[in-house]
């Protein structure tokens, strides 16, 4: 059983170095997608989006309104529109991304207490600057109103530290938790650094084994198909441990990717999630009879594969069919996992399911390749 082992591992070794391609997605994507990937998102926060102002009440108020935004780091007023049709020439020209509308009587109505509403506009089909838009004029707003309350009180003679207390009395202090900037890149780079160590990885299993199905196969991988199959696991194992200590280790620190956790804590973690994940590129390289096709095959799930990780759409959001699908792709407890050991510094304890998902993603893709195995061999004998 160890020499089937040892030949297979020798074998997949040999394979692996003679495949130009098959190098070439092992290896120099991991190093393009890694240092190119993070690059736009390590401004980490969007910030000074432009907006262009439709000033219908051009009060003091309104034009403090204005000054306090644009002294924020959220937005950047970029001057005023005669009227709404004006503002969404601007918009539609993409001059700026949003546009935002005082009314009539704007300082009137917040003098007399009375609800003056501001319209924010702003292109949802950028997400980030449409929740900076909205989220600059809210906080302007608020603290505006504020101050005018503040006022008020102090001019009904109630004593300073009163006025403010009365105006406050619950304050609310708001920490981002495991993402101290509240940036995108500290949200976004970590999961899709998991799922491109977890597509490269399938894809060149999945379009070697593809390319050397044709190929004959020795008696002792029909005797031992199970050894055979792990043998053939480990230089991928090998390959990968060296991309992941790359991507945590390397491209973490180059920008400035917060972590919770401890580095050698994630190691076995990760051993077991890239165990399963050759293994499922070990039996879907046996299903395809051509390289192209692997690699159309899974190029095209990659994008699903985002989705139901569980990182940017919410699992609890997905119908219960797509959600066990989801569990039969081990890039689902990876990123679940992998986010609560390093990015929040959570025990093994806490990660019982993405543990049990990934060995039972293990066991079931080592019995199927298994028996693929034995099947070509005998077919081949």
């Amino acid at each position: 059983m160890i020499e089937t082992f040892l030949l297979a591992m020798r074998s997949e070794f040999a394979a692996v170095r003679r495949n130009q391609g098959v190098l070439g997605i092992l290896i120099g994507a991991i190093l393009l997608y890694g240092l190119l990937y993070p690059t736009p998102y390590s401004a980490q926060v969007f910030r000074d989006v432009p907006v262009v102002v439709v000033d219908h009440d051009n009060s003091e108020l309104s034009r403090q309104l204005l000054r306090m935004a644009d002294a924020s780091e959220m937005v950047a007023v970029k001057g005023l529109a005669r009227d709404m049709r004006q503002a969404r020439e601007q918009l539609y020209r993409s001059e700026v991304l949003g546009v935002v509308e005082i009314p009539h009587e704007f300082e009137r109505r917040v003098l007399r207490g009375e609800p003056a509403v501001i319209g924010v506009y702003a292109n949802a089909g950028y997400l980030l600057a449409y929740s900076r838009v909205a989220g600059a004029f809210t906080e302007v707003a608020m603290t505006l109103g504020a101050e005018v309350q503040i006022e008020q009180l102090l001019a009904k003679g109630v004593p300073p530290e009163h006025a403010r207390v009365a105006r406050a009395v619950m304050p609310v202090t708001i920490k981002n938790l495991f993402d101290p900037a509240g940036g995108y890149a500290s949200y976004v780079v970590p999961a899709v650094l998991v799922i491109i160590l977890h597509q490269t990885l399938l894809i060149g299993i999945g379009m070697l084994s593809a390319d050397t199905r044709h190929l004959p196969m020795p008696p002792q991988a029909a005797r031992s198909p199970g050894m055979w199959v792990l043998g053939r696991c480990v230089p991928y194992l090998l390959i990968y441990a060296i991309n992941s200590l790359f991507f945590f280790g390397v491209i973490f620190r180059l920008y400035n990717l917060p972590s919770q956790g401890d580095g050698w804590q994630l190691v076995p973690f990760m051993a077991l999630f890239l165990l399963a994940t050759t293994l499922l590129g070990v039996v879907v390289g046996n299903l395809f009879r051509s390289s192209i096709t692997v690699g159309q095959v899974l190029l095209f799930t990659s994008l699903p594969g985002v989705f139901l990780s569980g990182f940017s759409w919410p699992k609890e959001m997905l119908p219960e069919p797509l959600v066990w699908l989801s569990r039969l792709l081990p890039s689902t407890p990876g990123v679940e996992g992998f986010l609560r050991l390093h990015q929040m510094g959570a025990s093994y304890r806490q990660i019982e399911w993405p543990l049990l998902n990934l060995a039972l993603l293990v066991l079931l893709f080592w019995l199927v390749a298994r028996w693929l195995t034995r099947r070509r061999a005998m077919a081949a004998g």
